[in-house]
């Protein structure tokens, strides 16, 4: 990979601290970009593997997923601002104005932010136990954009404090799935279902797997609304 070049004016802002936000600044030292390179990312922790929340909510360790080291990051001085939201983009200025009332000039702009949890258009969404899952930990300024808790160690206490003995998971895909078959191999007790308007679990990967996956669930003693 490239080094920095301090005589290099040139900076390479990047929104979005996640795995596509990483690769993109790895590829750009890989591909010999020696000007500034930062990445600004609402998360509290470096880039992590995101697929591993559905997996093992239960009982996983975000501290272990972590995809590079601080030390990676410094090496090739790739700039991490993390705790940091973005309101704006001024592209005839150049200019991204942040919440906290920071302005980041660049000379290049990559926006990898990814997606949001679905917020279904149903009535007391926003209630108490209500919740989605988006990051292993809250982010800065977002429950006061997206009411609602969208952590996974929020999640993690209440089901570890038993005061959960009823859990409905709305959604048929992959990652409802993987929450269902988690929390029925951890809590092999508690009263479980999902929701969905598909004809199967998992219809997307197709017609067998979806018929698997309900014998399975069901064979597991989850009841399934469809």
């Amino acid at each position: 990979m490239a080094q920095r070049d301090p005589t290099n004016p040139l900076r390479y802002v990047i929104l979005g601290g996640g795995p596509a936000g990483l690769s993109c600044a790895e590829n750009l030292r890989a591909a010999g970009f020696t000007g500034e390179i930062v990445v600004v990312s609402r998360e509290n922790s470096l880039p992590y593997d995101r697929t591993l929340i559905s997996k093992d909510l239960s009982n996983g360790d975000p501290s272990s997923w972590s995809m590079r080291t601080e030390e990676f990051l410094e090496k090739h001085e790739i700039i991490y601002l993390l705790n940091k939201t973005v309101f704006s983009v001024i592209p005839e200025m150049k200019n991204v104005v942040c919440a906290d009332g920071d302005h980041i000039q660049y000379d290049k702009l990559c926006v990898a932010t990814g997606s949001q949890a679905i917020r279904p258009k149903i009535e007391n969404i926003q209630a108490i136990n209500v919740h989605f899952l988006r990051s292993t930990d809250i982010y800065k300024l977002y429950h006061t954009l997206l009411p609602g808790t969208y952590d996974m160690k929020t999640l993690q206490t209440k089901l570890k404090s038993g005061k959960f003995n009823k859990v409905v998971v709305v959604g048929g895909g992959f990652i409802s799935n993987e929450v269902i078959a988690n929390l029925r191999k951890n809590y092999p007790d508690m009263d479980l279902h999902m929701v969905f308007s598909e004809e199967s679990p998992a219809c997307k990967l197709g017609p067998e797997i979806g018929e698997y996956l309900y014998v399975k669930h069901t064979d597991n003693k989850v009841t399934i609304h469809d």
